[in-house]
This record gives C-alpha cells, structure tokens and sequence, in this order.
C-alpha cells in the first residue's frame, strides 16, 4: 500500500510551514496531493 497524504493550504513560498510539510513528505516517499485554492500552481 503506497502512503499518500493531502496538505491542505499548501503554499508555493518555500518559507511557508506548508510548502515545507509537503517537501518532507515527499522526502519520505509519500505521494503529496496539495490543496489551495488560492494557488495555481504549488512546486
């Protein structure tokens, strides 16, 4: 079973908490689905 996990609010400014939730993650071998309605585009 793969681990997935959805960071809700993710920001595409790397001094954000959330944008540094979801590199974590990633690190970690998660699949990252990031959630902000506000972005168009989260790297």
């Amino acid at each position: 079973m793969s681990k997935k996990v959805a960071v809700i609010g993710a920001s595409a400014n790397p001094n954000k908490y959330e944008h540094k939730a979801a590199k974590a993650y990633l690190k970690c071998g998660y699949t990252v689905y990031p959630i902000n309605h506000k972005e168009k585009e989260i790297a």
